[in-house]
């Protein structure tokens, strides 16, 4: 179990978070009525969600866990979906067929452009390459068996190749290098299909069954085959690997995901309710982590990682189960929605975002001190249907009106509300004449753009209209000013990497900008984010001055410069990968790893050991007035266990004390502070009552009084006693009462004090002592203490 924390206040400038300007929204997608809302990745720390039944999409902010805009959309009733890429996103209308480009910069969509079957799960696919690499966008065609490859930004066609696959769900990828590899969904045969040749190479194997899946491993292609028991690497040549053992069953529903950062596949199998951790490099089964959680049957949607956390959404309880991979635990199930509600999860900067696809929140998973923190958030009013924080788009805004004969571009000659040097032919916003990618060929005959090379883009907004055309006569001819150069921005680390940057977990890292076309006023944002949750620091540089990191943490970082000039903008995005882990494990002795039980002993061992670590590692304790220990520990790095025995200080105080000890490993593995549980010593519980009984008092043969037996008997139940002696008892008016023997139940103890008054009779009669009224207290050895009132006199076998 991992420490608690308490809730930070929101604040937009963290970690991945821009420091200088804000980040443009763009309209992520557009979904119908009927159809399952998505997740859509966005820049640093941020996600789209999408309610189909409301026409409602939201853009979440990490940093500031709020919501940022609310974009309502047309197009119910459609089945629409969104990939996102680096230059935007790609809107998909599988009913018709149709992909579109959406603008990051001006929140609209590209003219819908026919590039698959109607109806024929029309998918677009594309690899996340690296500063300086080629982006590769597919779109996939099952029903047709095809896949067209086409231009990021204009989406118009490269290339079309026959697969002669049918691929179903989680059966197509797109590596790092931009090649497709796809499963047909009859066969199981594998085809790869090469983004780096012209015309383009591909092959076919016979790799697996038929319901095998394909994942990303690391970037690169890795095929489970849950009905065979196997998962295999891929090779160039699309022939599988050799078969690494995973522990499914052929009838088994499972939801499978490659991991990002390690050679390992994650598969959470319903039928076990367990999450199986699999290596694609070694021979052996791997681990199955105990999922057992809310409810009997589980229904897992998609998984989701972030560094070594994976995410196991159960829609039946309405709760995540939070996976540390590295310790084998799980640290919580959190509650994301409703039971019954179906839920979707989206990995993205150190962040987690959820949303309830039949309800009206949303929200964002937070790592805060070990533990994974959810806030919701409202995507729309349930009461009236209102979106939160609804934007409207710029071309629904009503025009602002300009006071008459000051419209802009006015002047002598000219006619009202023409600009200057406007042909008399030519019409309001006809395109300007030879811009590139904007003729005849690439238009259809309604002005709609079209499949071919020409792209059929659109003119950007704020273009003059026939800027080139000749000048009205008479009119003075305005200078052109020449257009402002474009910026470029390239990253790259120092010293230079040859290849793909890596660095040691927690060690510094130095990353320096190229940049051209900006002026000596341009601004500088850097945005750093990482895999595993919490963020590096630095201080953000001068522009032209590199970026330093302090440390890289131990989870892959993403680094992201803008530089802005006016309205003019550019980004390049550097991914530092951090190669090994180092693993830190703690084992109480309380039948789990983050539990010390000391309900029954003065000391109890917490043993730490640490895991695919260079040298030893420290550790800090964090103990609670009532316990004793070493503030300081070395972990050994070979795997051995370093012993820490913790003991009593003072009195336990009872039951079990959550999160009573903190150990944060402060070496070089990760910086992230535990807590252990500690069952504690329940201090005695006492059930006191008294009796009384007389006898004749006599003198030789005659009596002359009444001899009175009072007793007072304290049952004492305390499972475990500390110290050398069971228990001091005693009465509140001084009396001592002593051990009688055990009780009639487990855990108990007897103990009794006795009084006997004689009571001689003067001939007024005799009246016996009232039973006492006091109260016995029961100390252990340790100081724990319990009380308890005497009841009055009650039958009781010492009286009889």
């Amino acid at each position: 179990m991992l420490a608690r924390a308490r809730p930070r206040a929101r604040t937009v400038a963290t970690g991945g978070a821009a420091l200088a300007v804000a980040t443009p929204l763009a309209l992520a997608a557009v979904l119908g009525s009927g159809h399952a809302p998505h997740l859509l990745d966005q820049s640093a720390g941020t996600a789209w969600v999408v309610s189909a039944d409301r026409g409602l999409v939201t853009l979440l902010d990490g940093p500031s866990e709020d919501v940022v805009a609310g974009v309502q959309v047309p197009g119910a009733g459609h089945a629409l979906s969104v990939a996102q890429a680096r230059g935007g996103a790609y809107l998909v209308d599988d009913d018709a067929g149709t992909v579109s480009r959406l603008d990051p910069a001006t929140y609209a969509a590209s003219t819908p452009v026919a590039l698959g079957t109607p109806g024929g799960d029309v998918t677009v696919l594309q690899n996340d390459p690296a500063p300086g690499g080629r982006h590769v966008v597919h779109v996939l065609d099952p029903q047709a068996r095809t896949v067209t490859r086409v231009d990021p930004r204009t989406l118009a066609v490269h290339d079309e190749v026959t697969l002669t696959a049918r691929p179903g769900p989680g059966q197509a990828v797109v590596d790092g290098a931009g090649d497709l590899w796809a499963l047909d969904s009859a066969t199981g045969t594998l085809t790869r299909v090469d983004a780096g040749t012209e015309p383009r190479t591909v092959r076919r194997t016979d790799a697996a069954t038929a319901t095998a899946r394909l994942v990303l491993v690391r970037g690169a292609p890795v095929l489970v085959d849950p009905a065979r028991g196997a998962t295999h690497t891929v090779g160039a040549d699309a022939r599988p690997g050799p078969a690494r053992c995973l522990d499914t069953r052929p009838a088994d529903d499972v939801e499978v995901l490659g991991s990002a950062t390690r050679h390992e596949v994650y598969v959470a199998v319903a039928q076990a309710r367990s999450l199986l951790v699999a290596s694609t490099t070694d021979d052996g089964c791997g681990r199955a982590i105990d999922l057992a959680g809310p409810g009997d049957d589980p229904r897992y949607a998609a998984l989701a990682q972030s560094g070594r956390y994976v995410f196991v959404p159960d829609s039946a309880s309405g709760t995540t189960a939070v996976v540390d991979t590295a310790a084998g635990t799980v640290l919580d199930h959190v509650t994301l929605g409703d039971p019954g509600h179906r839920l979707e999860l989206r990995a993205q900067d150190g962040f987690v975002f959820f949303n309830d696809l039949d309800g009206h929140t949303a929200g964002v998973l937070t790592l805060r001190g070990g533990r994974w923190s959810p806030t919701p958030l409202e995507k729309y009013d349930p009461a009236t249907g209102e979106g939160t924080q609804v934007v409207v788009p710029e071309d629904e805004r009503p025009p602002v009106q300009a006071p008459a004969g000051d419209a802009p571009g006015d002047a002598p000659g000219d006619a009202p509300g023409d600009a200057p040097g406007d042909a008399a032919a030519g019409a309001p916003g006809d395109a300007p004449a030879g811009d590139p990618g904007d003729d005849a060929a690439g238009q259809a005959p309604d002005g709609r753009p079209t499949p071919g090379p020409a792209g059929g883009r659109p003119a950007p907004r704020g273009t003059p209209a026939n800027p080139t055309a000749p000048a009205t006569p008479g009119a003075t001819p305005s200078p052109t000013a020449a257009p402002a150069p474009q910026i470029t921005v390239a990253l790259g680390t120092d010293p230079p990497s040859p290849g793909q940057p890596e660095f040691q977990p927690y060690t510094s890292a130095t990353v320096v900008a190229s940049v051209a076309g900006a002026g000596p006023g341009a601004t500088w944002v850097w945005q750093v984010a990482s895999d595993a949750g919490e963020q590096p620091s630095y201080t953000p540089p001068a522009p032209g001055q590199p970026l330093v990191l302090d440390s890289v943490g131990d989870g892959d970082v993403t680094v992201r410069l803008t530089v802005t000039d006016g309205d003019r903008s550019a980004s390049a995005d550097l991914r530092l990968w951090v190669k090994y882990a180092c693993h830190l494990t703690i084992d109480g002795s309380g039948g789990d790893e983050h539990v010390l039980d000391l309900s029954s002993s003065d000391t109890a061992d917490l043993r730490l050991e640490a895991h695919e670590c260079r040298g030893a590692q420290s550790a800090h304790l964090t103990l609670p007035p009532w316990l004793t220990g070493p503030a300081d520990v070395t972990v050994p790095d070979d795997g051995s266990s370093a012993v820490v025995a913790l003991t009593y200080a003072g009195a336990s105080p009872g039951g079990r004390q959550e999160d009573a000890v903190g150990v944060t490993f402060t070496g070089a593995g990760p910086r992230t502070t535990y807590a252990v549980d500690v069952l504690t010593d329940d201090p005695p519980s006492v059930t006191a009552r008294s009796c009384q009984r007389s006898a004749p008092l006599r003198d030789g043969g005659r009596t002359i009084g009444v001899r009175v037996t009072t007793v007072v008997e304290a049952v004492v139940l305390d499972h475990w006693v500390r110290g050398a002696d069971r228990h001091d008892v005693h009465g509140d008016d001084g009396r001592t009462l002593v051990d009688a023997g055990a009780g009639a139940g487990s855990g108990e103890r007897v103990y009794r004090v006795t009084e006997v008054v004689d009571l001689v009779d003067d001939g007024s009669g005799v009246v016996g002592p009232a039973a006492p009224a006091l109260t016995v207290t029961a100390r252990d050895g340790a100081g724990g203490q319990g009380t308890g009132p005497v009841s009055g006199f009650g039958a009781m076998s010492p009286c009889g």
